[in-house]
């Protein structure tokens, strides 16, 4: 099989309506893409193989975006990806999620009478980087440039341009911004 054949074709995009969709945007055949009337997709995205997204609420993808193989994205509520982020192989980000306490019931098949869902937005602004395996939780913002080491949990805002690693996450140091000046020049 010819590489090119595993993702949709241009008009294949345009006929799944999404609410925008940009110019040069790969995503993969066995990509699983649910509500895409509620999506938009700047320029220049790849979404790879086996990614699930489903996006009852909004959500916001920017330009020169890649979303590797394996992430789960549940836009229960909003959720806005800036421009370059970068989002690595099996990252989940999750707007909603159940009261672990043990005072509820929990999953879809339970009445919501007998369950607690806590959730709230998640924006990723530009150049963020979430490393593989990193989970990130309800009500967060990544602010430009924070970047997570793989197989962190994000459980509270990030400040901007600090590496971070960790369950929860910590500050671990300093990121450089060399590569907000090469964005700007892409652009």
């Amino acid at each position: 099989m010819n590489i090119g054949e595993s993702y949709y074709t241009e008009q294949e995009l345009n006929s799944f309506g999404f609410l925008k969709i940009g110019k040069n945007v790969l995503i993969k055949k066995n990509a699983t893409i649910i509500y895409s009337e509620n999506i938009s997709i700047g320029d220049n995205v790849r979404i790879d193989d086996f990614c699930f997204i489903i996006a009852k609420n909004k959500l916001k993808i920017g330009s020169y975006c890649h979303i590797s193989s394996h992430c789960v994205i549940r836009a229960d509520e909003k959720i806005s990806i800036g421009n370059f982020v970068q989002i690595s192989n099996n990252v989940i980000i999750l707007t909603v999620t159940d009261d672990f306490s043990g005072e509820f019931l929990g999953g879809p098949m339970v009445p919501n009478k007998y369950t607690k869902v806590s959730g709230g937005s998640i924006i990723l602004e530009d150049h963020v980087l979430l490393g593989a395996g990193s989970v990130v939780l309800p009500n967060c913002t990544l602010l430009e440039g924070a970047a997570v080491g793989a197989n962190s949990l994000v459980d509270r805002d990030l400040d901007e341009w600090i590496i971070y690693f960790g369950n929860p996450v910590r500050a671990v140091k300093k990121r450089k911004k060399d590569r907000k000046e090469l964005g700007l020049k892409l652009i």
